[in-house]
């Protein structure tokens, strides 16, 4: 494209030529930044974007180069547009003039998002953001795949499934070989690509219920009953992102025959157990992530079959009715066990979220 200042001086020239008396004095259109105030040149995400990918990373590009120290999570926000106080932990990466804003954990399906970035974010020359900027985008929707094979036995029952917002997602199911029921596993990436099946106990003895549950990240747990041949014990897996199912081990020591076990995890990878057992008591206990599981600890004298989660703050919270009523125990990971609390005198389906 011509320079317009170009393109008219020459004209006059022309003019002057045939006679024209004056030539025109004009400067070029073409505008330069204000370099004493900082500017966005371009996101992606694009403002408004459509079926972004929910582990995508946002990159601003700004119109000179930032001074990290400006940009703290006070100054860049990333909020659900669900609601007030949904706010999602990020981290924040600099490197020259670009931002680049990494959610800690993947971002939900169909859910729509705002970043907003404050003014008086700065330039390493001073240069400043002059008024708060902002942009919108929404994440994709899942969507069904065809059916695959993800275990290799026409056998299998108890099928138990977890996923997280994402759509990474884990299975957990028994197959049953010469009259003896042994716990698989699978997962699958937020692609809906399944791994390959595998056996999660160790021994050779039956068994039975196994659950399981995922994080945000893609971590999980999976628990179920086994049997060594005389006694029954409550066993688990731990999942790792990435890696896949890693060695069984024994919830706690044994304390009567178990049953109906159930299991959480938080966002941070923390989890918590509960289940019933023989001798007439409900057990639980918390998991560590990268420590393991403690605190295992009979919480109440009976009842029926108990329901479990964890918040994101490691408060555990396990209820369970019993011949009294509906009774609850909550518990920060750390500290000691609580005395039950009977939260209701009806003994009806019990749900706890």
């Amino acid at each position: 494209m011509r320079d317009p200042g170009l393109w008219i001086a020459l004209s006059c020239t022309a003019l002057a030529a045939a006679g024209c008396a004056q030539i025109l004095d004009i400067e070029s259109t073409t505008t330069k930044p204000d370099e004493s105030v900082l500017s966005v040149i371009s996101i992606e995400p694009a403002a408004d974007a459509m079926d972004v990918e929910p582990d995508a990373s946002i990159e601003v590009l700004f119109s000179d180069e930032l001074d990290e120290s400006s940009l703290t999570l006070d100054t860049v926000l990333l909020t659900s547009t669900a609601g007030p106080g949904s706010h999602n932990a990020i981290a924040v990466e600099v490197e020259g003039a670009m931002l680049r804003i990494v959610p800690r954990f993947p971002l939900a399906l169909r859910a729509g998002y705002e970043l907003a970035i404050a003014a008086g974010v700065r330039s390493v020359q001073g240069a400043a953001l002059t008024s708060d900027y902002g942009a919108r985008f929404r994440i994709r929707d899942g969507a069904w795949t065809q059916p695959q094979l993800i275990g290799d036995q026409g056998n299998a029952t108890a099928i138990v499934t977890a996923i997280n917002p994402a759509g990474k997602a884990a299975a957990v199911w028994l197959e049953t070989e010469s009259g003896t029921a042994s716990v698989y596993a699978n997962r699958a990436t937020s692609d809906g690509a399944w791994a390959v099946r595998i056996p999660l106990e160790q021994g050779s003895g039956r068994a039975h219920s196994p659950v399981v549950a995922i994080d945000p990240l893609g971590n999980g747990l999976a628990l179920w009953v086994q049997s060594d041949g005389t006694s029954e014990d409550v066993w688990s897996s731990r999942l790792v992102a990435g890696e896949g199912w890693k060695s069984a081990v024994q919830v706690g020591v044994r304390v009567g025959e178990p049953g109906c076990p159930r299991v959480a995890v938080n966002r941070v990878g923390n989890g918590a157990a509960a289940w019933r057992s023989s001798s007439g008591g409900i057990f639980a206990a918390h998991y560590v992530a990268g420590g393991g599981w403690i605190g295992l600890k009979r919480i109440g004298q009976g009842g029926d079959c108990p329901q479990v989660v964890i918040d994101d703050g490691n408060v555990a919270t396990v209820v369970w009715a019993s011949a009294s009523g509906v009774l609850a125990v909550r518990h920060p990971l750390g500290e000691p066990w609580p005395e039950p609390t009977r939260i209701s005198t009806t003994t009806d389906e019990i749900y706890v979220s």
